[in-house]
């Protein structure tokens, strides 16, 4: 990146970052939002972060929250849009930014996806006068048809094509997680390649050094340790993250069907805060109830919870970003079966095993091969945890965002 005249900018930036979900929460994009809110006080710069009403409690926190009037009538917190979202909360949302604007000056608006862009730019055309970085989580159009009502998926695709393409115009630069969702904007003519920074996400030291911790315990006390045989025989799978239809979680449970045709023994643990009631039906309809468990786990939990696994699944087929959910597996050591549309940082029979998109049988067959082949299973985990301890931390993105926004305010200071 090219240097920067030291007399345009704060040796401390003032960072109002704009959370239109639930903060902060155990999914993806809210803990993308803390992580480098926490990460840039750390370096620091001042953050605060105007979200919902709506989250689970923060103690000791680095940065600051304001939150919106409660709605008491509205306690969702799964992803996704709503109507009540866009024509309740958002404007309240609007409203708070204006209002705390007022009595402390910003540097400069960190808005996280399509929603939070939104309110950022809205604020901005009610007299909000400051530069719009947009961090993109994710494509509206490849998300987009996962949500709302039962209309064509080609027509709600079309809808967040639009979305991805007009909302980004009015932000001062754009962060993109991955390469995938950079090269996309570039290319609809939504930004310029210098307006467009590609910054991952990342895992705190911290979660790798209590996984690494937890696996040696289970692994290698008397009472915990699972041999060789009892893995083979009596594997346990497990899938952690929200229950949200594109997370695959039909298509996990066929694949765990086939699973139990040659192991019948085989347990599939699902990690989640949200309810699995949508798809009792179909887990009854496939006879694998008696072999599957749902169960809550806290965030500062999730390392010891992922090291019992002796494979983990990332089912889901389309995703522009990188689930989290991919890093924290990664993170913790053990092997992980993934379809190839989320399997972003992934080398088949390198890092994971990687499936192509709908082969069931296929991915089940990867399941299979990971729980009996201890030699790829440790060949896989080890180059997933090698990869995630040179490449991803929070500390790296904070630093590449703080990059992002010297850029953005050079240029905005010339217009």
């Amino acid at each position: 990146m090219s240097s920067i005249s030291s007399s345009i900018f704060h040796a401390s930036l003032k960072v109002l970052t704009v959370a239109a979900c639930p903060f902060p929460w155990p999914r993806g994009t809210p803990i993308r939002i803390q992580r480098l809110a926490e990460a840039l006080t750390d370096r620091g710069h001042s953050v605060d972060v105007a979200t919902y009403h709506l989250g689970k409690p923060l103690d000791k926190s680095p940065f600051k929250v304001h939150r919106t009037a409660k709605v008491g009538y509205y306690k969702k917190v799964s992803p996704g849009p709503s109507m009540t979202k866009l024509f309740v909360l958002d404007p309240i949302l609007i409203n708070l930014l204006l209002h705390i604007t007022k009595s402390k000056k910003y540097d400069i608006i960190h808005a996280h996806n399509i929603e939070g862009l939104l309110c950022a730019e809205a604020a901005r055309a009610m007299g909000l006068k400051l530069p719009i970085v947009y961090d993109a989580h994710t494509l509206a159009g490849s998300e987009l048809p996962d949500y709302g009502p039962h209309i064509s998926s080609g027509i709600k695709s079309y809808l967040g094509d639009l979305l991805d393409h007009w909302l980004p115009q009015g932000a001062d630069s754009v962060i993109a997680v991955t390469d995938t969702i950079q090269n996309a904007l570039i290319a609809k003519g939504t930004k310029s390649k210098n307006q467009v920074f590609m910054i991952p996400n990342g895992i705190e030291n911290d979660f790798i050094l209590r996984a690494e911790k937890a696996r040696l315990g289970f692994t290698g006390t008397t009472n915990n340790r699972r041999t060789r045989e009892v893995k083979r025989t009596q594997p346990i799978y497990l899938f952690a993250g929200n229950m949200a239809p594109y997370q695959g979680i039909e298509t996990m449970l066929h694949c765990f069907s086939l699973v139990l045709k040659t192991t019948p023994q085989a347990q599939l643990r699902i990690l989640t805060d949200e309810p699995f009631t949508q798809y009792q039906a179909l887990a009854d309809s496939l006879n694998i109830t008696n072999n599957l468990s749902v169960n809550q786990v806290e965030l500062d939990q999730l390392p010891e919870a992922l090291v019992q696994a002796d494979v983990l699944l990332n089912p889901r087929m389309t995703c522009a970003g990188i689930p989290q959910k991919l890093l924290n597996y990664m993170a913790c050591g053990r092997p992980v079966v993934s379809f190839q549309g989320s399997a972003k940082i992934l080398k088949h029979r390198v890092n994971a095993l990687v499936v192509e998109n709908d082969n069931i049988q296929g991915f089940s067959n990867a399941m299979t091969e990971l729980a009996t082949n201890q030699k790829l299973s440790n060949s896989l985990s080890k180059a997933a945890l090698s990869l995630i301890m040179e490449n991803f931390s929070w500390a790296n993105s904070a630093q590449q965002t703080e990059e992002a926004y010297q850029h953005t305010l050079s240029r905005y200071s010339k217009n």
